[in-house]
């Protein structure tokens, strides 16, 4: 007894040759835009502060308990108690995002507000590797 049920839909997107144009110009000049942004970033860095900061890394170690103790816990209790007990996938999303380390995306906001960039860099470094050393 076959009880699978096939349903065929049609989805036409129409797309004109000046908004193929204008998407892939807004594409390149974002790419272009991040990677200039990035360079930027990068040559505000001062090597030898970041060595300081790792010598004592009371900031990173902090971040890193932060990143992988409480963050979780946070958003395991946020998945069970804000999100519906049926969405097992949108509980555990929430619960992955919790888990995983900043990245580079904090450096950028680290610059907005005007913070420690080489602290932010450090403790970028140090959860990166720490999330791979937690992967094994």
């Amino acid at each position: 007894m076959n009880d699978t049920v096939i349903f065929e839909h049609q989805l036409r997107i129409l797309r004109s040759d000046y908004e193929h144009m204008l998407a892939k110009a807004f594409t390149i000049l974002t790419a272009v835009f991040v990677f200039f942004v990035t360079f930027l970033m990068g040559t505000q860095l001062s090597i030898s502060y970041i060595w300081e900061i790792m010598k004592r890394p009371v900031g990173p170690l902090t971040g890193f308990f932060c990143q992988f103790t409480i963050m979780p816990l946070i958003a395991y209790a946020l998945a069970k108690t804000i999100l519906p007990a049926d969405d097992k996938a949108l509980q555990f999303s929430l619960f992955a995002a919790g888990c995983s380390p900043g990245g580079g995306k904090s450096s950028f906001w680290t610059i907005i507000f005007n913070g420690n960039l080489d602290l932010s860099v450090s403790m970028t470094l140090t959860q990166t590797i720490g999330a791979m050393g937690k992967t094994r």
